[in-house]
């Protein structure tokens, strides 16, 4: 979302970002993630975790009471979600948008831009702490905590995110 109103600023009004993975360095990002037991693999053992994790998501996809058995980020509806894309999809994903992009050069481009960022306070893939950070050197910018949530807010507050986001778009 910030890369995409850096490029085309005249087309976004305001931004709302949900569970901001953010981290100030690439070593704090391969360490955020390794939250994650799959990651963790994926960064430690890359030949291993690629001959490993396809078939077992091959298996999560085919057997679905399996996917919630090996998510720790994940609530068990979200991991059968992301189950759905090719596992070096996610790995080109995971990589590229949060360990090597550094994410500060495009928070300070959009500065001035009304942005919510929304965050999980039980949130293990980053703290809302770490976010509070980065957002509050941009007065545009606002953080809402959601207590209680984790870092897929949509599934585990949809109601109380649609109101934040809501009551950001009315403003």
């Amino acid at each position: 979302m910030l890369e995409y109103a850096r490029r085309w600023p005249a087309e976004v009004a305001d931004l709302v970002g949900l569970g901001f993975p953010y981290f100030a360095t690439a070593t704090e990002a391969r360490e955020g993630v390794k939250q994650d037991p799959w990651i963790r693999l994926m960064l430690e053992a890359p030949r291993l975790a690629g001959a490993l994790i396809p078939p077992t998501w091959w298996l999560g996809r085919s057997l679905p009471g399996l996917s919630g058995l090996f998510s720790s980020i994940y609530t068990p509806a979200m991991a059968r979600d992301a189950l759905r894309v090719r596992y070096h999809a996610f790995r080109s994903s995971l990589w590229h948008c949060m360990i090597d992009n550094s994410l500060d050069p495009l928070l300070a481009s959009g500065a001035e831009m009304k942005r919510l960022f929304l965050h999980g306070s039980e949130d293990k893939w980053c703290s809302a702490d770490d976010v509070a950070g980065a957002v509050r050197r941009f007065p545009a910018s606002r953080l809402a905590v959601i207590e209680g949530a984790q870092h897929n807010l949509v599934v585990t507050q949809p109601e109380r995110t649609v109101a934040l986001i809501l009551e950001h778009t009315h403003h």
